[in-house]
């Protein structure tokens, strides 16, 4: 039932944006983690269970808030283009 509700609705600006960039941000949180526990003086177990929470929980928060990435005419396969090719 929720998720018909929100599949009926357009997704906003900054989901749209958050679901382009998905990928980069998705590097951007893990690299921020690996920073932290690198430059961190002593990282204890539970620095680096910490870290390793708050970066999971920023990649949750991530693909919940991120829609789809907007279907792009130049994307297609390679078996599209060459179907279309032949045709």
């Amino acid at each position: 039932m929720l998720r018909s509700r929100r599949a009926a609705r357009e997704p906003g600006a900054i989901a749209v944006a958050l679901g382009r960039f998905r990928g980069p941000l998705r590097v951007l949180i893990l690299a921020l983690a690996a920073i932290t526990l690198i430059f961190w003086r002593y990282p204890t177990g539970l620095v680096v269970i910490v870290t390793a929470l708050i970066a999971a929980a920023a990649l949750l928060v991530l693909e919940v808030a991120s829609a789809p990435a907007p279907d792009d005419a130049r994307a297609t396969t390679h078996t599209e283009k060459v179907e279309s090719q032949s045709i």
